[in-house]
């Protein structure tokens, strides 16, 4: 930065903009008021000494820095959110607040957290995107005003789609087409008009600005989410880490640390509130129904899972936040994105075999943690029978009460299902081929072989021993 001799600290108001000049030493010099039009910046201004010129950001900030910049004049576009000197003094007034301007930008400019304008070129584009979404809300509000009108008579319009609602003109009842059937013609102008501004986007705006098409391959970012984004930031490398752009559109939260304190805040909401709306829109729809299947929507599920008073409501946050960076990302680099980098976790990388994890998955033990026997073809569905026993493993059941012990299967006890006259196969699955038999733990296996009873369950509220369910087949064999 030059060393200059004087610095001005401009207030800048809707019709009239007050003026504070500081020398060198930091004695006040002047003071005045000037006409807030590019005629009075002019006869103030243009046969002035370069100088540093100090004044906050505004509606009128972007025209007036171009002015006095054409002047030779160097100008610092401070942000009004780290100024609260000015916004919280108890003598706040145009004077005082140009004052202070002009004496914080003499002693250290980096205090006014200076921000530099768009240019002419991105402004015009944004200007489209701005001025579309400004239609969209007025066609919501006049939908909602007819919706409104019509239910205080008891009645209510049909949904529909936004575009398609003026076609709902005859089901306005007879004593209200007077007072909405103006304002539905209305809304086939205004549909109209959104469609006129939506193709000048993808053609005309999309030529100017190639690098939004990288933008576009993330699933849930249209035309107008990429373009909005490449003109609200305007340059991607004057973020040293990717990271740093969740902080300039506000997607990050507060911090208030202090020693052991450090609550849980919201977001900040800095920066550009239009991008940061398109953003949550495309984090809503990445983690909706419609969104595919990407790292980033099962990222954000994951995050949703949590639970909480407003787990889903952080999760889309979250996701609008890993999606800025994302973007930048793919703005600098202009790869091609990639939506499951990583692979499945049922099968190993590069191959569609099932991995080790999901191989043993796939295996069914028996209550001794060996695996079953392999059985060729479809395993038979359990019928309630009696189970066919190994014959490496000897299954010596006994009688209840009386321990004479029955090593003839055809001598055990038969079940209810097969005296209600059910007809069983000859043959059965083994042990380890039903799996509810593969669940039976060891201590409950030896019990049966010692011939005692096995414990039931216990339920805990009332202590009481729990019978065990039958199986669906047990359930239509006895049927």
């Amino acid at each position: 930065m030059k060393q200059y001799t004087t610095t001005i600290g401009v207030d800048i108001g809707d019709k009239v903009s007050a003026v504070c000049v500081i020398d060198v030493d930091g004695d006040k010099v002047e003071e005045s008021t000037i006409p807030t039009t590019q005629k009075g910046f002019e006869r103030y201004f243009a046969r002035r000494e370069p100088c540093v010129v100090a004044l906050e950001v505004g509606t009128h900030s972007p025209w007036i820095s171009q002015h006095l910049e054409s002047f030779g004049h160097e100008v610092l576009v401070a942000n009004a959110r780290m100024l609260p000197l000015i916004y919280k003094s108890n003598d706040k007034n145009d004077q005082n607040d140009a004052e202070r301007l002009a004496r914080v930008a003499r002693m250290d400019p980096t205090l006014l957290k200076p921000l530099k304008h768009r240019s002419a070129e991105t402004q015009a584009v944004l200007a489209v995107i701005l001025a579309r979404d400004a239609l969209v809300r007025a066609r919501t509000l006049l939908i909602n005003h007819c919706r409104g009108t019509i239910k205080s008579t008891g009645e209510r319009l049909p949904s529909c789609a936004s575009q398609s609602f003026h076609r709902l003109k005859d089901e306005v009842p007879v004593d209200r087409r007077a007072a909405l059937w103006p304002i539905m013609d209305t809304l086939v102008a205004i549909g109209e008009q959104i469609k006129s501004l939506e193709k000048t986007i993808e053609t005309e705006c999309f030529e100017k600005f190639p690098e939004a098409s990288a933008l576009k391959q993330v699933p849930g970012v249209g035309p107008i989410t990429a373009l909005a984004f490449i003109c609200s930031l305007e340059n991607p490398f004057r973020f040293e880490k990717n990271r740093d752009v969740a902080g300039y559109l506000g997607l990050r939260p507060r911090q208030a640390q202090s020693s052991d304190s450090n609550p849980q805040l919201r977001i900040t909401k800095a920066g550009n509130p239009y991008l940061r709306r398109l953003l949550v829109g495309s984090a809503q729809y990445i983690l909706g129904p419609f969104g595919p299947d990407t790292d980033l929507r099962a990222w954000g599920l994951k995050l949703a899972e949590r639970g909480g008073k407003n787990a889903k409501k952080r999760a889309i946050v979250a996701v609008a936040r890993k999606l800025s960076v994302l973007l930048v990302a793919l703005w600098k680099t202009q790869a091609t994105y990639e939506p499951l980098r990583e692979p499945s976790a049922k099968t190993s990388p590069g191959t569609d075999e099932p991995r080790p994890a999901a191989l043993a998955e796939s295996i069914d033990f028996d209550g001794h943690g060996r695996p079953s026997p392999a059985v060729e073809g479809p395993a038979p569905a359990r019928t309630g029978g009696p189970a066919k026993i190994p014959q490496s493993q000897p299954d010596h059941r006994t009688t209840r009460g009386t321990g004479q012990t029955r090593k003839n299967p055809s001598q055990w006890p038969v079940s209810s299902n097969a005296k209600a006259g059910a007809v069983f196969p000859k043959t059965t699955p083994s042990r380890g081929d039903t799996p509810r038999q593969s669940r039976v733990s060891k201590p409950v296996a030896q019990h049966r072989r010692d011939g005692k009873r096995t414990p039931g369950k216990t339920s805990v509220l009332s202590g009481k021993a729990q019978r065990r369910r039958p199986s669906p087949e047990e359930e239509a064999l006895a049927a």
